[in-house]
């Protein structure tokens, strides 16, 4: 966390502190200040000119000039002490603040005793040493310790030395290298993996088991989200990043993406999964578990952050000096509720975030690196400028959604929803950047691209009749390098991110850079149509779009 100036107020505003700050004070401060200087030097030489009247000048004194003495005199140290008591209010509130911290705090590692019915289970675990043998033999080996008989069969076999014939059972006896012991709570089963078996079953008993409280961590984060935002409204938020370090450690700490549950679908972004991402099926979506309440509540007052609270991050002075970021790395985050919350420049670095619901959020600037996202529904969501590198968005729903200027390396996205979606591709024209995305079996149906497609993968579903494909339909292009010279390992070579008989069915202008063995569509306007205006590039776009078969391109304007 980054040092933050000590808090400016009143005082700093008029000079009374240790030393005047003047660079504080406006003209006004000054102004007063000087004023405040000039009324005390004036009290003290009134003081003076009254009791040498007095005194020297035969002047008498009265009750009221006694008490206009005493008044003048007191003045100085009635200001000293209004100084006092605001500096002893101001470290009352601090104090105050700390204090409702350091409570929620506690609050949020609250935990609550629980009696459940259950009984001891002892299981063999670990890859279990196989023989296979008589019973004379047998026998021996059920000698050692956790050992069993798992299966016999009935064997025949003849000795060429004796010339002897033998039949019996032979007998499949395991030995297991080590064991442990579980706590089986009546009405759950014992989930065994692979290779173990359960030795021994003890009585139902009842056990006395400690849980989170989540009643009371629901009030500690509510707390911390009050405290956020009072210090936002009343102390320029100062507290409200240390709030925010707090809660996204909370859901760092009680739902870290390491424990999260195994799934059967292949992760990673290595190039040789993708055939079998398309193969596999997200069955496991419907059985996952979501988010604790305590966790997901987290998760909602980090992104329903005021505007303010935003702009008291940016501000904030961290060592980098990009500003503070909301920091849930390594989280496991499946299945949560993050709809219309706000997560702009947030960290979600490896984290596991399979079917999130993720609709109208803003992931403006977000880190993805290495993220899970499969199966996300993310439906006109933003995720501009945000890094997406090795990140998975198999399946995922993005209809309607930003994607423009974010980085990609080996991203992919096998069977995505695009339609309607806006993606412009990074500028890579001296070939320095990966800029590697595969967009396999993905819908793009009425998406707008723009920007270097050179070396993004467009790999979709060959129909049996050899017409285009129905997810290519309606894309817009624009601006939009898709094809050239690409060079890969020292050596250059044409390619292009799109077959030349797919543009028929979509839409572009003369912006669009194509090889000269593509041809462009006749419906395409040969010219470069403006952002804006009359025969701007979105309203030809939606005009092809409406009537393909019957749109005339407008022609371009005289010099």
């Amino acid at each position: 966390m980054g040092d933050r100036k000590p808090q400016r107020d009143i005082l700093d505003w008029l000079g009374i502190r240790h030393a005047p700050d003047w660079e504080v004070a406006g003209a006004l401060g000054k102004a007063v200040a000087v004023f405040m200087a000039l009324l005390i030097a004036g009290a003290y030489f009134s003081a003076f000119a009254i009791v040498f009247g007095v005194l020297f000048g035969g002047s008498a004194a009265s009750l009221g000039t006694g008490a206009l003495i005493a008044a003048l005199l007191g003045a100085p140290f009635l200001i000293w002490g209004t100084v006092l008591k605001h500096q002893t209010l101001r470290y009352q509130k601090e104090g105050h603040i700390t204090d409702r911290i350091t409570s929620a705090v506690e609050q949020l590692g609250a935990e609550k005793a629980v009696n459940r019915i259950g009984r001891l289970v002892k299981i063999w675990t670990g890859e279990p040493k196989k023989s296979l043998s008589a019973k004379e033999i047998a026998d021996k080996y059920l000698d050692e310790p956790r050992s069993k008989v798992t299966g016999k069969e009935w064997t025949q076999s003849y000795n060429d030395e004796t010339d002897e014939d033998w039949e019996g059972f032979l007998y499949n006896v395991s030995i297991w290298p080590s064991e442990k012991t579980d706590i089986q709570s009546q009405g759950k089963a014992i989930k065994l993996q692979d290779s173990e078996e359960i030795a021994n079953v003890g009585d139902w008993q009842v056990f006395i088991e400690t849980e989170p409280n989540i009643e009371v961590r629901i009030g500690a984060i509510l707390s911390l989200e009050r405290i956020a935002q009072d210090s936002t409204l009343h102390d320029n938020g100062r507290d409200h990043v240390r709030v925010m370090e707090i809660l996204c450690a909370y859901v760092r700490e009680n739902s870290p993406a390491d424990q999260a549950p195994d799934f059967p679908f292949p992760q990673g972004c290595k190039q040789g999964s993708l055939e079998e991402k398309g193969r596999s099926k997200l069955n496991w979506l419907s059985n996952e578990i979501t988010p604790r309440a305590d966790v997901q509540l987290a998760l909602s007052v980090i992104g329903r952050r005021t505007p303010q609270q935003v702009n008291v991050e940016r501000n904030h002075t961290t060592q980098d000096g990009t500003g503070y970021r909301i920091d849930l790395s390594r989280t496991n985050l499946r299945y949560a509720d993050l709809q219309y919350l706000n997560f702009e420049n947030a960290k979600f670095f490896r984290s596991q975030m399979q079917a999130a619901f993720c609709k109208g959020a803003n992931f403006d600037g977000a880190n993805f690196i290495y993220c899970e996202l499969t199966g996300v529904s993310a439906a006109n969501a933003s995720l501009s400028k945000s890094k997406m590198d090795m990140a998975d968005f198999s399946y995922a729903t993005l209809t309607g959604a930003n994607l423009c200027d974010c980085t990609i390396s080996h991203t992919h996205f096998v069977r995505t929803n695009f339609e309607d979606a806006k993606i412009r591709f990074l500028e890579n024209a001296n070939n320095r950047e990966v800029n590697r995305a595969f967009f396999i079996d993905s819908n793009l149906k009425g998406t707008f691209i723009e920007g270097d497609m050179l070396g993004v993968v467009l790999s979709l579903p060959i129909l049996p009749d050899g017409t285009i494909p129905r997810q290519i339909s309606g894309v817009g292009f624009q601006e939009c390098r898709m094809a050239g010279a690409r060079g890969i390992s020292g050596q250059t070579r044409n390619e292009s991110a799109i077959k030349a008989e797919w543009l028929a069915e979509t839409f572009g202008d003369a912006s669009v850079i194509l090889t000269e063995d593509m041809d462009r569509p006749p419906h395409w306007p040969d010219w470069e149509l403006p952002s804006g205006g009359d025969n701007s590039f979105d309203t030809e776009w939606r005009k092809w779009q409406a009537h393909p078969r019957e749109y005339v391109p407008p022609p371009a304007p005289a010099d």
